[in-house]
């Protein structure tokens, strides 16, 4: 046998041995914690278990963005863009009305802006449009706002990743003033829309 083979053998018996033993400790500890991974974008850092992604409210297409957002603080009323905007967001957080739509326009999305903005008139609930000076021109073209009772609100941009990317996108503040469930339509699937409005309204109450 040369000396080659030798070593070969070796490396070999002793991958199969460490293996092994690996193996026997991953099945010999019952209660291991589940795996955690680390997102990072920007600076920011989250660590979120693998128990965490399986959630219902985490929804979503665009993991990062909505990662790095998820449970930041903000105080919705400092990005009013005016005293009347400002006193609306107010009263409707005090209203316990805390489910908001950020209308953000971008070309080429249109028919992902009448699927969402259909799903919200058909849900009867109250959900508050937070949109922009350059976006609201465009706002009557997906939904007629003098038929339907949502109250629309301009804000200047918000300390939500999801502003990065242009992307419009739905969050809920949190009584403590956090932001939670966040979730990107889909033209694809209108379907998971309706049922994200749902599920948010029956388990914020």
């Amino acid at each position: 046998m040369t000396r080659d083979k030798k070593i070969i053998r070796a490396l070999t018996f002793l991958f199969i041995l460490s293996t092994s033993f690996s193996l026997y400790a991953l099945l010999a500890k019952k209660n291991t914690a589940a795996p955690v991974f680390l997102f990072m974008y920007d600076k920011q850092r989250r660590f979120l278990s693998e128990d965490s992604l399986s959630r219902p409210e985490f929804w979503d297409n665009y993991p990062y963005y909505i990662l790095v957002s998820m449970h930041k603080s903000i105080h919705l009323e400092r990005y009013a863009s005016d005293e009347k905007s400002k006193s609306l967001i107010e009263d409707r957080l005090k209203a316990n009305k805390r489910l908001f739509y950020r209308f953000h326009y971008v070309a080429g999305q249109d028919s992902v802006y009448h699927q969402t903005l259909q799903s919200v008139t058909q849900s009867g609930r109250q959900v508050v449009l937070l949109t922009d000076r350059n976006s609201v021109a465009y706002l009557n073209n997906f939904i007629d706002t003098s038929k339907h009772n949502i109250d629309i609100v301009d804000v200047t941009d918000l300390p939500i990743y999801l502003e990065k990317p242009g992307l419009s996108y739905f969050f809920r503040v949190s009584k403590n003033n956090t932001v939670v469930d966040l979730f990107v339509p889909r033209k694809e699937l209108p379907e998971v829309t309706d049922k994200y409005i749902s599920y948010v309204f029956s388990t914020s109450k």
